[in-house]
């Protein structure tokens, strides 16, 4: 070997110990922005994904000055920039906001209502909730509470969501009595046990990856043979409510490649990215 080829290789064995020297021990993470996953720990390097803000990873190994970590999540893995990573420790009180964590519960949406990044409305919308959907209440800090649900996580305004009780008023023998006068002056008024409602069992399908973008939903038994309004092969993720299976096709009237899923995807794969005109809800 000559001693031009015995310095480079030393030199590039060299450096992958510089790398991985900082890897003493996984942890999970998210996303404190939007960042691009990339090939290398460098900006030099391709673009393989993007993170969401909030998005969850692991993290793998760090290099050796701790300024980029390798990433695993749903999605092609990768390098990211550490100073946009936000550690998520025990008990989770190194999110914003901290908050009180000890007495978890389960929750609904009682409207529509935005999941941000962080306790407040100057904080950047990750996803939301249809209402009615529910929610673990991991903490709360003030009036916003920090939420995890089927998709992208994040903090909501503690007034609209309701408690659901573990055991339930529903189970209770007691019965209920309440009353209030809506906003345009609508009476409203029940007695008895009202039954929790079931959720809705139905699909939702959005023009970018992590559930973000334009959308639709398609409820259980509802179907599109032929995708229009701007929205052929222009799907790129999806999620799923409740007991349903969705098949997506490439072509209109369910012809081509067609896949048959029961489960979210905040990614579409490749092959079916950005290429379904008919999808069926089941």
């Amino acid at each position: 070997m000559s001693l031009s080829k015995l310095i480079k290789t030393s030199s590039l064995a060299l450096a992958g110990v510089m790398i991985f020297t900082g890897a003493a021990m996984a942890f999970p993470a998210s996303s404190k922005t939007a960042l691009n996953v990339r090939s290398g720990p460098s900006t030099n390097f391709r673009v393989v994904d993007a993170l969401y803000a909030g998005e969850r990873v692991n993290v793998e190994r760090c290099t050796n000055s701790r300024s980029w970590c390798y990433i695993t999540h749903t999605g092609p893995d990768g390098w990211v920039s550490s100073k946009y990573l936000q550690r998520r420790g025990d008990g989770g009180g190194s999110n914003d906001g901290g908050g009180d964590s000890s007495n978890a519960y389960t929750a609904r949406a009682t409207t529509a209502l935005n999941i941000r990044s962080g306790p407040s409305t100057n904080r950047s919308v990750v996803d939301a909730l249809y209402t009615g959907e529910r929610v673990s209440v991991n903490r709360c800090s003030g009036s916003w509470c920090y939420i995890t649900h089927n998709g992208p996580d994040g903090w909501v305004s503690k007034q609209y969501l309701e408690r659901i009780g573990s055991g339930g008023s529903s189970g209770s023998s007691d019965p209920s009595f309440s009353f209030q006068f809506g906003s345009d002056g609508e009476f409203k008024f029940s007695f008895g046990n009202r039954p929790e409602p079931e959720e809705r069992a139905r699909a939702c399908f959005y023009s970018e990856p992590g559930f973000r973008g334009r959308s639709f939903c398609l409820d259980k038994g509802e179907s599109v043979r032929r995708l229009r309004g701007g929205w052929n092969d222009q799907i790129s993720s999806m999620r799923v409510f409740g007991d349903v299976e969705v098949t997506a096709c490439e072509h209109a009237r369910y012809r081509g490649l067609c896949r048959t899923v029961d489960r979210s995807f905040r990614r579409i794969g490749p092959r079916m990215n950005n290429e379904i005109s008919s999808i069926k809800v089941q």
